[in-house]
């Protein structure tokens, strides 16, 4: 029996046996070219944990095949420019150390997707094939009120606290303590996580509002997470009107 020891992207960083002692030891390039050393154990699953074939070094990511060495992928993205980039054979709009793209289709934060886990919540792009074709519209569409179905599908089927999509240009903006998440998926996903964190009574914190806030019946919740960051969400009137992270917990 071996057992897998993976960075923040997912990649196998080794493999050691029932006793501990190490037996492949592996090492990636930014893109993904893969070295092992070791004994050679038949485990195809390395790179951000998809199948590397072994003999032209390709990795299979289910829509499509990816080549680290080219950079790329070999078939177009058959999302077409509806996953966001105008070069269809690109991987991770050529961030490969902060995102990752699971299925070939869109690329993934990797913060985003360590939080669903913490959570867990079921990322979009494991609900199938449904919630990432109605994600894709949500993208095109841009229009934040059409955004919140597509979290029915993926997330599990608990009461959460409404988010407030009225207000989705105050909560993601380029601002201290704020998410500015560059597509509407993304938006979507970081929504669920504040439900998630504002729906549970014991993650509720008066520290993360001000007195006046508190005066004016705003609530306050947090949590931390494996990352060490905190979270944070504010509840008016039964909905979520603003949310957060804090680097350093309150």
């Amino acid at each position: 029996m071996e057992f897998y020891t993976a960075d923040a992207l997912g990649s196998a960083l080794m493999l050691t046996d029932s006793a501990g002692a190490l037996a492949t030891r592996y090492t990636y390039a930014p893109f993904g070219r893969t070295a092992a050393e070791g004994v050679s154990s038949g485990n195809p699953f390395q790179y951000t944990g998809r199948e590397n074939d072994g003999l032209a070094g390709l990795y299979y990511y289910r829509a499509r095949y990816y080549h680290p060495g080219l950079q790329r992928f070999l078939s177009q993205d058959p999302l077409g420019f509806a996953a966001g980039d105008v070069n269809l054979y690109a991987y991770v709009g050529n961030n490969p150390l902060n995102f990752i793209d699971p299925l070939g289709l869109d690329r993934e934060d990797r913060l985003l997707l360590q939080l669903e886990l913490d959570l867990d919540l079921v990322p979009i792009s494991e609900a199938g094939f449904g919630a990432i074709a109605k994600a894709v519209a949500a993208l095109a569409g841009r229009l934040f009120p059409r955004l919140a179905p597509v979290g029915a599908v993926a997330a599990p089927s608990l009461q959460r606290v409404p988010f407030d999509w009225s207000r989705a240009d105050h909560i993601f903006r380029a601002a201290r303590g704020h998410f500015n998440p560059t597509f509407a998926t993304s938006m979507e996903r970081l929504a669920r996580i504040f439900q998630a964190v504002a729906s549970n009574p014991a993650n509720r914190n008066p520290d993360v509002i001000s007195p006046g806030k508190a005066k004016a019946g705003v609530e306050g919740f947090s949590q931390i997470f494996r990352s060490g960051q905190q979270i944070w969400v504010h509840v008016r009137d039964g909905r979520i009107i603003d949310a957060g992270v804090n680097v350093v917990p309150r």
